[in-house]
């Protein structure tokens, strides 16, 4: 009898141990005011400022890479692009082979902000060009710089 109690007891406190340890959730932001994404597919984590709530993220694969889309909502209607329809695409990351990477010309690679290479991959950040019209106050060059810092490679 003191066996199956001392088990129940067991059992119960490791649930509640496990729960003290919470996660926390993409779209929650940290201790540290970010939203932390982690995509396991291409091996990567990266932590978006508190400004990119309501984000959205579309992964696509290209000739030669991966990537995945970073969308934020905008008010800008002179904003075209291909996104999702009141979406801006501030950054894009994209995962190439080292060997597809060195094949890009000088200026294709002087276009994109290599952030790490590990496993025979090349990680790189590509940011938007054209800032909407409500992102202009918001977007800062200590944000891009956090966006390359924050990145990690599993």
């Amino acid at each position: 009898m003191k066996k199956i109690f001392l088990f129940f007891t067991f059992c119960f406190l490791l649930i509640v141990l496990s729960a003290c340890g919470k996660k926390v959730m993409m779209d929650e932001l940290n201790g540290q005011g970010f939203y932390p994404y982690s995509n396991d597919a291409l091996g990567f984590s990266l932590s978006l400022p508190k400004e990119f709530i309501y984000y959205q993220t579309q992964r696509n694969d290209g000739g030669n890479y991966q990537e995945l889309d970073v969308f934020v909502p905008t008010a800008d209607q002179s904003y075209k692009s291909a996104v999702p329809q009141s979406y801006a695409e501030p950054v894009v990351v994209r995962v190439y082979k080292t060997k597809d990477f060195q094949a890009l010309s000088a200026v294709d690679q002087a276009k994109l902000t290599k952030v790490a290479e590990k496993g025979g991959k090349v990680y790189v950040l590509n940011f938007w060009d054209k800032i909407p019209s409500d992102w202009k106050d918001k977007w800062t060059d200590a944000m891009k710089q956090g966006l390359i810092k924050n990145f990690k490679v599993k």
